[in-house]
């Protein structure tokens, strides 16, 4: 938790203390440098599974003076996956992306990479595809085998630890 910094008027119900979203780390895995552990965990999956990847490939336009930077190309299925912590009102320039899109899908991957029990038993509720496509469990049956287990190495990867990490209390 922070401290909120603005002054509340007198009667005002808002907590002085609110929640923050956690920082993401830095992390290096298969030569890339990756700006959260979720993403690396991503790779480390895609790896897995032997499918091919480029991480953040390049910028594109997505109208006006917005552009759109996609976590992973995945080119043999002719398609994107951006992955999110957690929901943070940017998962609007990846939707306007996905609307450019023609003849590929981009993937919205939110929270966590899912414990193998839960995939297996209620599929990959945290993915959706955001172009009408082939739906994630169409490429990655949640049920398989070698997708559990490709799920499992990806969350028992140990990463190394940043060489430096710079703490940032809030006043």
């Amino acid at each position: 938790m922070c401290i909120n910094q603005l002054t509340y008027a007198a009667g005002n119900p808002q907590p002085a203390v609110m929640p923050t979203r956690p920082t993401p780390l830095p992390t290096r895995y298969a030569d890339c440098m990756f700006r959260s552990r979720l993403e690396a965990r991503w790779a480390v999956f895609l790896d897995q599974i032997r499918e091919p990847w480029r991480y953040e490939p390049e910028r594109y336009g997505i109208g006006g003076q917005a552009t759109y930077l996609p976590d992973f190309h995945l080119p043999r299925l002719g398609s994107y996956l951006e992955v999110k912590g957690q929901r943070d009102g940017t998962e609007d320039r990846a939707r306007r992306f996905s609307d450019n899109l023609v003849g590929n899908t981009c993937y919205l991957a939110v929270g966590d990479m899912p414990r193998t029990e839960d995939l297996a038993e209620t599929g990959w509720t945290t993915i959706e595809a955001l172009s009408p496509a082939f739906e994630w469990d169409d490429w990655f049956p949640p049920g398989n085998a070698f997708i559990l287990a490709a799920v499992a190495a990806a969350r028992a990867e140990r990463f190394e630890a940043p060489r430096s990490r710079q703490l940032t209390l809030a006043a």
